[in-house]
């Protein structure tokens, strides 16, 4: 028997975010409503825990955006596989989502895996944490380790992490705060805002994009900082960008190559580009039909002179646009004033509809967060909540992740009412299923 709760809800007046979702102007993409899922817990009964696939700890992760021998993008892709327990290096590309994830978990084996190791605590409900191994800005402390990707090893001890922190019982059980790691002896330790070593009192630690601090969604100039810090590992989640076809499963997203020199960010332009100014891209090898195409099928529009968001020229082979902000499916986490942990994905399709990063965040301060993050993003968005699948993936069979956060009382002998662990959804839907 569930023991939990269900309400359906319209969406409340002081939410000033409009729905449905923005889209691009594809009119097949309005089928898709936005709409917001929000698990609310009473972290005194239910907690998050982080459970990640530790084989992929230290890996490369995913490369996104790499160029093939004509310089156009390709699809996402991964130089690793696990060998003997370990990721090893080797040497191919492994061209799709599916080839991609074949040795990742899937939710499934997070959860019998959390279930074998605790054997006493029974999981509620969980979505995905699928930035952490795959984006070097995500970070985790589980039970004891610290789990990062490879190349992130050389900053981990010179860099502030805002991070999701689960502390054992006896102290302040869940909170959003700064965190900082140091090595010692090969243990990695702790530290708070004010530099205390606070590793004892650490049960799990997950990082991620900052939303709301303090109650305040982030603003655009946050947004422009983080994407300096290179927190967004792939920059078409802060800006849309138009997808020009170079055959199959090869193109150009037009602006993207602009941002980078030599795999260095270039911060003077995403600077810039933050700020309106157009970005410059060669597109000479290009179909100038098929470029207007592109750029107008992701809601661009041509102008002789483009000085506005969303404005585009095309001439002589040289595209200049002022790029939009990315939309996309966002997974949240927050904490209100009272306490109360907020778990909230929003549904949609990765760049054709959703909200962008500013936008999530403006939705979270509405709900009431005092502190939120941002933990994933796209096709790995997704929510179990009670047994059920409430949201699954809209972009494919995206059930494997390097990492989930799994809802779950310590001891399924406690006291526990429905109102410990409930989903609301807004706006009002007839079924929990999508």
């Amino acid at each position: 028997m569930k023991n939990t709760s269900l309400e359906i809800n319209t969406l409340p007046t002081h939410l000033n975010i409009p729905f449905p979702f923005q889209w691009i102007p594809e009119p097949r993409w309005r089928e898709y409503p936005g709409q917001v899922l929000m698990i609310e817990m009473n972290p005194e009964s239910v907690l998050p825990a982080v459970s990640v696939q530790r084989e992929w700890n230290g890996c490369k992760g995913i490369v996104r955006g790499v160029k093939d021998a004509d310089g156009l993008l390709v699809e996402d892709h991964i130089r690793e596989e696990i060998q003997d327990g370990q990721p090893v290096d080797v040497g191919r590309r492994i061209v799709g989502a599916d080839e991609m994830r074949k040795q990742v978990w899937t939710v499934d084996q997070h959860m019998s895996g959390f279930r074998n190791a605790h054997p006493k605590e029974q999981i509620l409900g969980l979505v995905g944490n699928g930035n952490l191994l795959s984006n070097p800005y995500f970070v985790a402390f589980v039970e004891g380790d610290l789990v990062s990707l490879g190349s992130e090893a050389q900053r981990l001890t010179s860099r502030s992490y805002t991070s999701l922190v689960i502390r054992k019982p006896g102290h302040n059980r869940v909170a959003i705060e700064p965190i900082k790691y140091r090595l010692s002896s090969g243990s990695p330790q702790i530290l708070n805002a004010s530099g205390h070593n606070i590793t004892g009192e650490v049960e799990y630690a997950t990082s991620g994009q900052q939303l709301v601090r303090k109650g305040q969604p982030i603003g655009r100039d946050e947004l422009k900082r983080m994407a300096v810090d290179q927190q967004f590992y792939d920059l078409r989640h802060p800006f849309l960008f138009g997808r020009i076809p170079a055959g199959k499963k090869r193109w150009l997203d037009a602006g993207l190559g602009a941002f980078w020199d030599n795999e260095v960010l270039n911060v003077e332009t995403i600077q810039a580009a933050f700020e309106g100014a157009p970005v410059t891209v060669d597109v000479q090898q290009f179909d100038e039909a098929a470029v207007r195409h592109a750029m107008v099928a992701k809601g661009y529009r041509e102008v002789n002179s483009p000085d506005d968001c969303g404005q585009f020229s095309l001439d002589q082979g040289k595209l200049r646009v002022v790029l939009l902000d990315g939309l996309y499916p966002h997974n949240m986490l927050g904490v209100r004033e009272d306490g109360v942990v907020l778990s909230v994905v929003l549904r949609g399709l990765s760049n054709r509809l959703g909200v962008s990063i500013s936008g999530a965040a403006q939705i979270m301060a509405s709900l009431g967060a005092k502190d939120a993050l941002l933990l994933d993003n796209g096709g790995d968005v997704m929510m179990n909540f009670d047994g059920d699948q409430v949201l699954g993936s809209a972009e494919g069979e995206r059930n494997r992740l390097r990492s989930v956060l799994l809802f779950r009382r310590e001891d399924a002998r406690t006291p526990f009412t429905p109102d410990d662990f409930r989903l609301v959804t807004y706006p009002k839907q007839t079924s929990t299923t999508m």
